[in-house]
């Protein structure tokens, strides 16, 4: 009877003992953790295209397709667009055989409404001015993650002048030849 009752009490000891192993691990348990992240590198790139056909394009008083803008950036605060002029906003004659001083005046330069859809606010700017802002936007995820092709134009005058300014000349009647102006454009984050 010592020996049942002895192997019963041993049976009930490594079953309990057993259960507690069991149990054990999870009484045990441990948690570990860390902050995990990376960072998105800032996009600010900006070009200008000119359009195609530019070579070959005759001048008419009216508006004028000057190229495109292709704007990409991701700054929280927004972003600029500046715009200047090399010839404060005049189309100068670059035939060396024209007397000097002959040009057509353009203003009003302005952006598609295409950037308005992506939250900015296009301007007219005034090319006679060194420099001025043209768009003005905030931070949006078409900009962000797109580069966006906004056309550029101007209002080209009806006239030309030549002599050195002194004459106003109908488009028609001003020398033969290309007219040409650099415009540069600046991309700042805000």
């Amino acid at each position: 009877m010592f020996a049942k009752t002895f192997r019963n009490t041993l049976i009930a000891s490594s079953l309990l003992v057993g259960a507690s192993l069991l149990a054990g691990p999870a009484a045990l348990a441990q948690t570990a953790s860390g902050e995990v992240g990376g960072n998105i590198a800032p996009i600010s790139t900006l070009t200008f295209t000119l359009p195609t056909a530019a070579a070959s394009t005759t001048l008419t008083t009216g508006s004028f397709a000057m190229g495109s803008l292709n704007v990409r950036n991701n700054d929280p605060q927004g972003w600029t667009v500046v715009v200047t002029s090399t010839n404060a906003g005049e189309l100068q004659n670059q035939d060396a055989t024209t007397p000097a001083n002959v040009y057509i005046t353009y203003s009003d330069l302005t952006v598609a409404d295409s950037l308005a859809a992506f939250g900015a606010t296009p301007s007219l700017a005034d090319p006679t001015l060194a420099s001025q802002t043209l768009v003005d936007a905030p931070h949006t995820e078409a900009v962000a993650t797109a580069v966006v092709n906004s056309a550029v134009s101007a209002t080209i005058a009806a006239t030309g002048t030549v002599d050195g300014g002194t004459t106003s000349v109908a488009l028609a009647g001003l020398p033969t030849g290309t007219y040409t102006d650099t415009l540069s454009f600046t991309l700042t984050s805000k």
